[in-house]
């Protein structure tokens, strides 16, 4: 057994920044965060600073997104800053879907204030007036413990449950819960190739539509027989029931 999680091998040469806190504060409990430096950066930033100031500050750290592309945040911030619309948002992405990208779980069970101010600054660095964060639905005490972090600001909060999954993030922040949904064919399309014009089914999709990738995997496993034409009917009588959002 070892008395500190510091005198782990795994942990014992990793100097830890964001995670600093995990472990060692009462998530739960905004006084915690507080006695340890908690929300010192927002203050720094609303008293000190100005919005152009905060996005160069971070433009110059070269500070990066971890899930795989390594897009550089002070640009992302440049380019909200600059938009024409002001009615602007930040949406903190709380998902895992890519392997070895950063543990975002750790942060919203055991340090949310920490994410929530990171929110906070960059809202008023690009001059955004909401927030939303998406986390799936396995993951229940982050969600508790940022929904009990909201609440000491007396923020009003929603939580759209979900599964989780890489593609699920757009609907929750719709206000609905993800699910699986039947992607159909035009319905030209179909009839063409009922009739067993095939290659005028493929010019009308390709000119006509330009060419969907989701769609054209559907339609390149019916074309090499995967779906046979009863299947394709069947499409057909289904084209006027798709759910409407």
């Amino acid at each position: 057994e070892y008395p500190k999680q510091e005198e782990i091998p795994f942990y014992k040469k990793q100097t830890r920044l964001v995670l600093e806190n995990c472990g060692h504060i009462d998530a739960e409990h905004i006084e915690e965060s507080l006695a340890n430096d908690g929300y010192q950066a927002l203050a720094k930033v609303l008293l000190e600073m100005t919005p152009d100031e905060v996005i160069q500050v971070i433009y110059d750290s070269n500070l990066r997104g971890r899930g795989g592309g390594g897009f550089q945040t002070g640009y992302k911030w440049k380019q909200v800053a600059r938009q024409q619309e002001k009615i602007r948002y930040v949406v903190c992405n709380g998902d895992e879907g890519d392997p070895g990208a950063f543990m975002d779980r750790s942060i919203m069970e055991g340090d949310p204030h920490k994410m929530i101010e990171g929110m906070m600054i960059a809202a008023y660095a690009v001059g955004a007036q909401e927030g939303y964060v998406y986390v799936r639905a396995e993951y229940p005490l982050a969600v508790q413990r940022l929904k009990t972090a909201l609440g000491d600001f007396g923020i009003e909060n929603s939580y759209v449950r979900g599964p989780g999954c890489k593609f699920c993030g757009g609907s929750g922040i719709k206000g609905r819960m993800s699910v699986p949904e039947i992607i159909l064919p035009d319905a030209m399309f179909l009839e063409l190739i009922i009739k067993g014009e095939t290659r005028r089914a493929i010019d009308y999709w390709t000119s006509d539509l330009g060419g969907r990738t989701m769609k054209d995997a559907a339609i390149e496993r019916m074309l090499k027989g995967y779906i046979d034409l009863d299947e394709v009917e069947r499409w057909c009588g289904l084209m006027d029931q798709r759910p409407v959002y």
